[in-house]
Formats: C-alpha cells, structure tokens, sequence
C-alpha cells in the first residue's frame, strides 16, 4: 500500500544541511565571562594609581588608629550610645550587595590620581583633630577620606555608587558626641512626661516629685541621663538611614520615615520606662530592675519592627 508524503515534511538531507549551516552560539553566549576576572584583577592592582592607593591605605590606618581601636569599646560599652553599631558592618554590606548589580553597569575599576588632592588634606586634618582631641570632628574626617581613597582605587563612578555605603559608616564612629551632649537632657524631660501621661492614663497614681523622678506606690523611677532614650534614638535613626538608603521607595515615603524616627523614638522609649515601672510597682524591685537591664531589647526590636511595617505601608515592596 503506497503512501504519501505530508507537504510540510523535509528531506533528511536539507534538514542535516541546515542544522550544517546554523551558526553556534559565541563562546560570551555560552558561557559569559565573569565581570572580574583573575587577570582584569590583576591589571587593575598593577597599576600605579591602585598601588599609590594601597600604601595611603596604611596611612590612613595609621592615622585614625587612636579612633578605630577604640571603636570595640565603644560599641559594646553597656552605659554607651553606640550599640547599634556592631550592625553597621553587616548594613555596609548589604548597601554594597545592592549597588553591585549597577556598579558592573559603570565599566571596570580604574584607579585614578586625581581624588589625592582632596585625600592628603583630609588626611592631615584627621591627624590635627586627633592631636587636638576633637574626634566627633576628626571622625567626619574619616568618612571623606574612605570616599577619597575608594575613588583613588576604583574611579569617580564607581565611588559615587558606593557613597551610600560609605556614608553609612558614619554610625558606627564616635562623631555624634556633641550631639549627644546637647540634646540628652531634652530627651530625658521628653521621656519623663511621655512615662507620666502613660502611668496616668494606666490609673497607677504617680507622682512627679522632681522634672526626672517618678514615684509610684511601690516603686520609683529616676529617668536618668542612660534612660533618656539617646541610644534608642540614635539607633532608630540609623535604621531611617539604612532604609532610606537601601529600599525603593519614593523621596516622599521616606522624608516621612525620617521625620517620624526621632517622635517615634520618644515614645517608645517611654514606653520602656512604663514598663519597668508597672513591673516593678506589681512584682518588686528586683523585677523591676529585671525589666531595666532587659526588657529593653524586646522594646528596641519592636521599634524596628514599627519601622519596618512603616516602611511596607510607605512603599517598600520586601
């Protein structure tokens, strides 16, 4: 019995000529090349900018040694302002795994010669400031002087991207002194009143004896300059920053994050401190001072969290 052939079938021999005659895909096709290569890596430390670059990083080490060996103590110090910042690290990288992805957009690293001139300045004034003993000031001298060494080892482009990051470290120095210094005891009488409207509104009778001591029935609380809520503060502002810097969110979404993270700080920090006071009014002192040493990294994680819903609520798409 004879059959057709369909209309549409090809011969074997035009099919095997055109699988012939089809162009194989380029090796960049088939396997693209990584961005940094071992020998593109190797041009760009060889060259002179990039080596200048690498000794004036240990110059700038030695320069600022006297302020970084200080930062442990700094950050981990229990009656400090700065222990949100062992995380500044961890969110400097997180700044940097986000920009990534555009920074291969802006070509290979170049070292450049020109950011020297801003470099050894800056340098020379972090040495003064240190001799002097001004490290809120020589510490901004540190964040201008990574910007400057980043742009002397990778290019203009490539350290404006990185700016955020860099900026970022500014929470993790010892720059906020002064700022600390001036604006606790407002803190302080802020987180007095917002404790005694609280305590009141709970019916548990205080009495403000003092602008900083409260006396309830069975317990007292003495809103100390620690108890101000500087820490909590400084520590929800540098959440705002990370946000602001890391989430797509609109300038508006996050001028309000910012604007929000200081009132927001207040109150839950008297918040902390109504805590410990009905804890300590309905369990003793011993509970009470249970909850001061604390309870206040359960209020701390819950400001973060309000942050974080915020930021949802605003636009962050996470």
């Amino acid at each position: 019995m004879a059959t057709t052939k369909p209309e549409d079938a090809k011969p074997v021999d035009e099919i095997i000529e055109s699988e012939e005659n089809r162009s194989p895909k380029s090796e960049a096709e088939a396997d693209p090349e990584p961005f940094l290569t071992p020998e593109r890596l190797k041009q760009w430390a060889m060259t002179p900018a990039v080596q200048a670059g690498a000794l004036l990083v240990a110059l700038f080490c030695a320069v600022y040694w006297p302020i970084v060996s200080g930062l442990p103590k700094l950050w981990f110090d229990a009656d400090g302002y700065y222990q949100h910042a062992a995380l500044v690290p961890l969110a400097v990288a997180a700044l940097v795994f986000k920009v990534w992805p555009r920074l291969k957009d802006k070509g290979e690293p170049v070292g450049s010669w020109i950011p020297i001139v801003f470099l050894v300045p800056s340098l020379l004034l972090g040495v003064i400031l240190i001799t002097l003993g001004q490290e809120t000031f020589a510490s901004l001298t540190i964040v201008s002087s990574i910007g400057f060494l980043v742009w002397m080892l990778v290019g203009f482009r490539w350290a404006l991207g990185l700016a955020p990051a860099n900026l970022f470290v500014a929470f993790a120095l010892p720059l906020w002194g002064q700022i600390i210094d001036r604006y606790t005891l407002s803190l302080q009488m802020f987180s007095t009143d917002g404790t005694y409207l609280m305590l009141k509104a709970l019916q548990m009778n205080p009495l403000r004896d003092s602008p900083t001591v409260i006396y309830l029935d069975n317990f007292p609380l003495n809103i100390a300059a620690a108890c101000s809520g500087m820490k909590q503060t400084l520590a929800m502002v540098a959440c705002v920053a990370f946000i602001s810097l890391y989430a797509d969110m609109k300038l508006w979404a996050k001028a309000i994050l910012v604007v929000a993270a200081i009132p927001l700080a207040i109150v839950m920090n008297s918040f902390r401190i109504t805590l410990i006071g009905v804890v300590g009014n309905t369990s003793g002192q011993e509970a009470g001072m249970w909850m001061h040493d604390y309870g206040s990294y359960g209020v701390l994680a819950l400001s973060f969290f309000i942050l974080y819903k915020m930021a949802q609520l605003l636009g962050w798409d996470v």
